[in-house]
């Protein structure tokens, strides 16, 4: 089996959240949020110079989604509700 690396194209940059705008969309805090990426249900991204970790909006709302429809089936994971 071959496979070819493509770059993909940048998205926009309004689909680029910083970890406030990642911890405001999810209702979580900063140590919430943090966990999550441990846990492997989001992925960060840092900026080329390394300064700045950035989350991908759609990453966000799927998350968010998912969340919303655990919190619906009474699941719960101490405050994260994933």
């Amino acid at each position: 089996m071959c496979t070819m690396n493509v770059p993909l194209p940048l998205p926009n940059p309004q689909d680029w959240l910083s970890s406030a705008g990642a911890c405001a969309k999810l209702g979580v805090t900063r140590v919430t949020l943090l966990r999550m990426v441990e846990d492997g249900r989001l992925r960060k991204y840092t900026t080329d110079d390394g300064g700045q970790t950035m989350y991908w909006l759609p990453d966000v709302m799927e998350l968010h989604a998912a969340r919303k429809r655990a919190a619906g089936r009474g699941v719960t994971r101490g405050k994260s509700l994933c």
